[in-house]
């Protein structure tokens, strides 16, 4: 996690399933990866960060957002479940 970010109430940051999930062919789904979150981000409330997320500098995270994949590009506005839904956007604090 990067400097000057922001973090707001009952959010969650899961590197990981908690448990192995095994698939029926007898592999199984990597159970952690690491999540990246960069410099001046803004997490809003109730948002859920998933193992392998990247959320680059800049960036904020809206309300109730659940972030599974990487956002490589910067000051972008992230809702719903993985979509960019601005771009060229920045906070204040």
């Amino acid at each position: 996690m990067g400097d000057d970010c922001l973090l707001a109430w009952n959010i969650m940051i899961l590197d990981g399933d908690g448990h192995d999930i095994y698939l029926q062919n007898g592999t199984y789904n990597e159970n952690i990866s690491n999540i990246f979150i960069g410099t001046h981000v803004w997490i809003c409330a109730n948002s859920t960060i998933l193992k392998g997320a990247l959320i680059s500098d800049n960036s904020v995270v809206g309300a109730g957002t659940i972030v599974s994949k990487k956002f490589e590009h910067r000051n972008v506005l992230i809702a719903g479940k993985n979509k960019i839904v601005k771009e060229n956007v920045n906070w204040k604090d």
